[in-house]
C-alpha cells in the first residue's frame, strides 16, 4: 500500500486524504473482499462491456476489480469515472476506500502540479462544461486511461452533449465499460449511443439506419415500415399520434445483437434470499377545497386560490398543475407556491406515527413539498435536493441515524447510494419515470439488506397520481420482457 509523506497529509477520519483530496485509503479486507459470481463472470469477461446489473449489485466494485485486473498488467494504466455528481463521494469514493488501495480524486480538486491519482471522477456535466472540457480532453489523449461510464443511460439521447462528447473521446480509451441498472428505461432507442461508445462495429454507423432497421411507425394498431422521411414529415407523424415501436421479433435480433458486449444480472436471479419488497397503496382523499382546485384546473385549466390566478398554458404545464393539486398546493407564474390544502400531508404524518422508530425516506417531486415536510420535521429529518448546502453531510447524518428522517428528490437521492439502514420508504409523490422510482426503490433493497423493504405510494383517489402510477407498472413490464430475451436459451 502506498504510503504518503507525513507532512504531506492530514487524517481524515480512518482515511489519509492528500492537501489535493487524493485518497490514499486502508484497505479494508476481511469480509468485504467477498464477490458474487455475478460479479466474478463479469470481471473475468476481457473486452469492453456493458455491465447492466440490477441496481443493489455492486457495479462499482465490479468495475474497480477489472480496473484492478487491468492494472496488474500495464501499471501505467488510470481510470476515469464519469458518473452523476451525487456519486463522486457517495459511491466511488467510498468503495475506493473500502476496496482498494488505489489513490482517488474528484478532477475539480486536482491542481497542475498534483500528481495523477489512479482514479479520477468528474461527473457529465462538469466534463462537457467549457472550463473543463478542453483540459481532460488533453488528458485523456496524453494519458493511458480506461474509462468508465456510471449511470451510462445518461447517454440515451444520441442528440445530447454529453452522448457526442463521449463519443468524440471513446477512441482515447484503451478499455471502456459502462454501468446501469436501467439503460433502456423508455425505450430500445436509448442503446445505441452506449452501445457504440463500446464497439462502434456492433449497431449500424448511423443512428438513423439503426432506427430504420429495427423500429416502425404505431398508432391504434396500425402500423408503417420500411419508409424514410424528411426532419418535417416526421414531426408532423408524430404531432398525429404516431410513435416509434418495435416488434417482438425485432426486439430479440437486437438485443442478440448486443449480447456479446452485455453482462446482464437481475437481482432476484443472483440474489434470491434478498428479503421481500412490501408495496402499499394509501388512498388520499382531498378535502372539498382542494379537489374544487383540481377539477377547476383539469377543466378549464384555471384555478382561483386567494386571489391569485394560475394558467396552465400548455398540456404539459396543465399536468403539473395537476400533480402539485394532488399535494395541497400550486405554483404561480412567478414560481410562488400557494397552499390549498393538505390531506395528503395529514396522511404522511399518520404513517409516519404507524412507523414509530423506523428510519423513513421521503421521496418528492416538488421544493415546496420538501420544505413544507421539513418546516414540521424540524432537526429529526435531513435533506436530500437542490438547494441542500451539503449533500454528503446530509447522507452521513441520515447512515448514522443523527436523523430520523430523509426527504429526498430523485434526482438527488436515487442513484448509486446505499441507504440499507432504513427499510422503510414513502413516495409522497411521483412523476412518469419508471427509472426514477426504480432506482430510488432500490436505495434500501440491495446487498447487506436484512429486513423487507416496505414501499408506500400516497396516491389522491381519482386524480391524475393513478395514472402517473398505473404508467410506472407499464414501464417495469417492458423492462421484464427485454431481460426475458436477453437470457433465453
Amino acid at each position: 500500500m502506498r504510503q504518503p509523506q507525513t507532512n504531506q497529509t492530514q487524517i481524515a477520519g480512518n482515511n489519509l486524504l492528500s492537501p489535493t483530496g487524493c485518497l490514499i485509503p486502508s484497505f479494508a479486507g476481511g469480509a468485504d473482499c467477498f464477490l458474487y459470481s455475478h460479479q466474478k463472470e463479469a470481471i473475468a469477461i476481457d473486452k469492453n462491456l456493458a455491465i447492466w446489473h440490477s441496481c443493489g449489485l455492486g457495479k462499482t466494485r465490479t468495475a474497480l476489480e477489472i480496473f484492478k485486473k487491468y492494472k496488474q498488467k500495464d501499471t501505467s494504466l488510470k481510470l476515469i469515472v464519469v458518473c452523476p455528481l451525487s456519486l463522486i463521494y457517495s459511491a466511488w469514493r467510498d468503495d475506493v476506500i473500502k476496496f482498494t488501495d488505489f489513490t482517488f480524486a474528484n478532477y475539480k480538486n486536482l491542481k497542475e502540479y498534483d500528481p495523477i491519482p489512479d482514479i479520477i471522477a468528474i461527473n457529465y456535466e462538469s466534463l462537457i462544461s467549457k472550463k473543463y472540457l478542453p483540459k481532460i480532453t488533453e488528458a485523456i489523449k496524453n494519458i493511458n486511461f480506461m474509462c468508465v461510464l456510471d449511470e451510462s443511460q445518461k447517454l440515451r439521447n444520441h442528440k445530447s452533449i454529453i452522448s457526442k462528447t463521449m463519443m468524440d473521446l471513446s477512441g482515447y480509451f484503451k478499455h471502456r465499460i459502462i454501468l446501469s441498472g436501467s439503460p433502456m428505461p423508455n425505450s430500445e432507442m436509448e442503446i445505441y449511443t452506449q452501445i457504440s461508445f463500446l464497439d462502434k462495429n456492433i449497431l449500424p454507423k448511423s443512428f438513423y439506419e439503426f432506427r430504420n432497421i429495427y423500429f416502425q411507425f404505431e398508432r391504434n394498431g396500425k402500423t408503417i415500415t420500411g419508409q424514410t422521411y424528411s426532419r418535417q414529415a416526421l414531426r408532423e407523424l408524430l404531432m398525429r399520434g404516431w410513435k416509434y415501436t418495435i416488434t417482438p421479433t425485432n426486439r430479440e435480433k437486437l438485443m442478440k445483437q448486443i449480447a456479446p458486449i452485455c453482462h446482464w444480472v437481475k437481482k432476484e436471479d443472483v440474489l434470491p434470499n434478498l428479503p421481500e419488497q412490501v408495496f402499499e397503496i394509501r388512498d388520499v382523499f382531498l378535502s372539498d377545497g382542494e379537489l374544487s382546485c383540481y377539477k377547476n384546473m383539469r377543466r378549464d385549466l384555471i384555478a382561483e386560490i386567494a386571489g391569485k390566478e394560475i394558467v396552465a398554458q400548455v398540456a404539459l404545464a396543465k399536468i403539473q398543475k395537476l400533480r402539485q393539486a394532488t399535494s395541497g398546493f400550486m405554483y404561480d407564474e412567478s414560481g410562488n407556491s400557494h397552499e390549498i390544502g393538505q390531506s395528503k400531508f395529514n396522511i404522511l404524518l399518520e404513517i409516519l406515527e404507524e412507523l414509530g422508530n423506523q428510519q423513513v425516506i421521503i421521496v418528492c417531486q416538488y421544493r415546496h413539498e420538501i420544505k413544507k415536510i421539513e418546516e414540521y420535521l424540524k432537526d429529526k429529518c435531513v435533506t436530500l435536493y437542490s438547494e441542500t448546502d451539503d449533500k454528503d453531510l446530509a447522507i452521513k447524518k441520515f447512515k448514522t441515524n443523527e436523523a430520523k428522517y430523509l426527504v429526498c428528490h430523485p434526482l438527488s437521492g436515487g442513484k448509486g447510494l446505499t441507504l440499507i439502514n432504513s427499510n422503510a420508504m414513502v413516495f409522497y409523490s411521483l412523476d412518469y419515470s419508471w427509472e426514477s422510482n426504480y432506482q430510488m426503490r432500490e436505495r434500501i433493497h440491495r446487498i447487506g439488506t436484512k429486513n423487507s423493504c416496505l414501499y408506500i405510494y400516497l396516491l389522491a383517489s381519482g386524480t391524475i397520481d393513478v395514472e402517473i402510477f398505473k404508467a410506472i407498472e407499464k414501464k417495469q413490464t417492458l423492462q421484464n420482457i427485454i431481460y426475458n430475451i436477453v437470457n433465453s436459451k
